[in-house]
């Protein structure tokens, strides 16, 4: 007991308690001159990249009192370029310590310019929805430098976000968000070139408002609502009909997105044969998002059930585990998935409800229908109203076949909001934390984490909670640290994880749309990812091991929490600092 409850102490602190980052400062004034990261614009807020890893850190705020937009790599100056929503007519230049240079051009056409890239030869061009696009000479060297080249009109209107130069052959490359067709466009002559449906964006309506190239002409699409960013490889060499794509790595999302890179920087790619991690992100083979669905790398693996799930970490973990544990094991406890109840959408789901918003049906908030399950169980576990601060819990897992496409618990709180995180409790038991990043839901952020099980099988998480306000409506909150919420007020709890990214938006989506039957949600509260978090952890002769993700390339970190002899000593107040380095780093306790 004392091995064990060490260990889940350490895994709640690291998690619970604020990790104090000291961050590298950036010193050069100087371009960027090419380097590896990808820059993500939202609004007037950049954020580094990084391709491979998926991983990202905010850079640089507030640059400019307007937003940036349309933004692209220079490859003749190494400065980054944008489009400027107000004042009008004003195009930027960014500098490598992110200090902005302003330049009014008259002839400029008014409005915001949220599509943009730079030639090789130093052109800018941008433009909004329909057909027309513009050019700018940001060329130091040209005799035109600065001069508005003028107006010009594609063969076709295209409604895109975003397109990007390919240096492997000087074409501009687009994926339209409506349609998912992949588009290559002449820049000499407008001609517009449709290339066919992206395979991976099947099914998909989101918009892709960031697209990258690396010098291979490997092509890197960034989905804004969930920060998923896939790639079509070699997009120059394609031929009609054929297009080889993939999930590559898993990104912030955005409400409003840009994104920009040198395009002749390489981007790693991941081996998914060898048993090594070849592009540093600290995932290896199969583990990669990048290599799924390839080799012998599965699409779809299995998530497990919400009845395995819904313990608390409330400075009893190690206790309230083994005593549900030991009672499971003495009844020889398993759940039957063909002998569990089916769940069937009545004709009054989703219409608008007259329950009383502080005790609605728990079973009327569940989705159903929304990710093409063949059917959807209720697999509650009832023995958590016991060990837990639950009123109430109701859990379904939804099935194609007899596989788990995903879960959801929804769990009733009278005074506070629910005391377990999956990430939290899930890492005690073996799993390992691989990504936290925040994805969007009507505009406004969440916290999404990727969840690898021992078994292998990775799940997408989400937890957030909605509380009755004063004035009879809902707030929602979502954060990673359990003390930012709320406090001394009931919440509707939801704990959701899928196999796919894409159904967990769903399911979230439809979550709010039910509570919605029931009551305006007025407000939402929300927290950012931790850029720095421990992936693993073991302990082991008294000694407690964190493998640390560090993303923002911080220099050391502050850890406090607190050690006991037993679970019913007094608790000793610690304090840690302890110096890191690079993207993957060990920290022994």
């Amino acid at each position: 007991m004392k091995k064990n409850y060490i260990t889940a102490y350490f895994f709640k602190f690291i998690t619970v308690f604020a990790l104090l980052i000291g961050a590298k400062a950036i010193a050069q004034s100087e371009p960027f001159n090419c380097d590896y990261n990808a820059y993500l614009f939202q609004y007037n807020d950049i954020y580094a990249l990084d391709l491979a890893s998926g991983s990202s850190y905010l850079v640089a705020e507030n640059i400019t009192p307007g937003n940036v937009n349309g933004v692209g790599y220079n490859p003749t100056d190494g400065y980054l370029w944008g489009y400027l929503k107000t004042p009008s007519s004003t195009i930027v230049r960014i500098g490598k310590d992110y200090s902005v240079d302003q330049y009014t051009i008259p002839e400029l056409p008014t409005g915001n310019k949220y599509v943009g890239d730079i030639s090789p030869d130093g052109i800018y061009y941008f433009k909004a929805g329909g057909s027309s696009y513009y050019k700018v000479d940001i060329n130091p060297d040209s005799d035109t430098y600065l001069q508005y080249l003028g107006a010009f009109e594609l063969s076709q209107s295209l409604n895109i976000a975003d397109w990007a130069f390919n240096a492997a052959d000087g074409m501009l490359y687009t994926v339209e968000g409506s349609t998912r067709l992949l588009y290559k466009i002449d820049p000499a002559t407008g001609t517009v070139y449709n290339l066919g449906a992206v395979p991976i964006l099947d099914g998909l309506k989101y918009t892709f408002g960031a697209v990258y190239f690396d010098v291979d002409g490997n092509f890197y699409i960034s989905a804004n609502q969930t920060g998923s960013v896939y790639k079509i490889d070699n997009v120059q060499d394609i031929t009609l009909g054929i297009i080889p794509s993939n999930i590559f790595a898993f990104g912030p999302a955005a409400s409003s997105n840009d994104g920009a890179r040198c395009p002749t920087a390489p981007v790693p790619q991941e081996d998914c044969l060898n048993g090594i991690d070849d592009d540093g992100d600290g995932l290896v083979d199969c583990d990669d998002p990048s290599c799924s669905g390839v080799a012998s790398c599965p699409v779809i693996v299995t998530t497990s059930s919400a009845n395995k799930g819904g313990l608390e970490s409330n400075d009893r973990l190690a206790n309230l585990i083994s005593k549900r544990n030991f009672n499971r094991a003495k009844s020889n406890y398993i759940f039957d998935k063909t002998k569990a109840k089916k769940l069937v959408k009545s004709a009054l789901y989703g219409l608008s409800s007259k329950n009383d918003v502080n005790n609605i049906p728990l079973n009327s908030l569940v989705p159903l229908g929304v990710v093409g399950e063949t059917s959807t169980i209720e697999s509650s576990p009832s023995d958590l109203l016991d060990l837990t601060n639950a009123s109430d819990i109701y859990s379904v897992d939804y099935l194609n076949g007899s596989t788990n496409l995903g879960s959801l618990m929804v769990i009733k709180t009278d005074n506070t909001v629910y005391e377990h995180s999956k990430f939290i409790c899930d890492r005690f038991l073996g799993a390992q934390l691989l990504s936290v990043s925040n994805i969007q839901l009507r505009e406004k952020d969440f916290i999404k984490s990727i969840i690898k099980q021992p078994d292998g099988s990775l799940e997408f998480a989400l937890t957030f909670s909605a509380r009755v306000n004063a004035e009879g409506n809902f707030t929602i909150e979502s954060h990673w640290n359990i003390d930012a919420y709320t406090s001394n007020t009931a919440y509707y709890n939801f704990q959701i994880w899928s196999n796919s990214v894409d159904d967990l938006l769903s399911l979230a989506d439809e979550i709010l749309d039910l509570l919605e039957a029931n009551s305006e949600i007025s407000g939402y509260t929300g927290s950012t990812p931790p850029p720095v978090f421990v992936k693993s952890a073991s302990y082991k002769n008294g000694e407690v091991l964190l493998n640390i993700v560090n993303n923002n390339n911080s220099e050391s970190i502050d850890l406090e929490g607190g050690l006991k002899l037993t679970e019913t000593s007094v608790t000793e107040v610690l304090g840690v600092s302890a110096e890191i380095d690079g993207y993957l780093d060990s920290v022994a306790l």
